[in-house]
């Protein structure tokens, strides 16, 4: 799923990393997509701040060429 999404961005060694809004909003840089498409809650961020998680019903997706 991550790899038709507007947001990720491969590095030199062909990983994954989330560029989405809410992680740059949450973190100030990317992460492994691994990271933003798991089940874990993390109480500091939610999608009414603006800084949730993707999790497993991709909810940040963005197909490319849509952003």
């Amino acid at each position: 799923m991550c790899r038709d999404c507007a947001h990720m961005r491969p590095d030199e060694d062909g990983g994954r990393w989330c560029y989405s809004p809410q992680i740059l909003k949450a973190q100030g840089r990317g992460t492994r997509c691994i990271f933003e498409r798991d089940g874990f809650v993390e109480a500091d961020r939610s999608h009414a701040a603006g800084t949730g998680k993707c999790g497993k019903m991709h909810v940040n997706f963005q197909r490319k060429g849509a952003v």
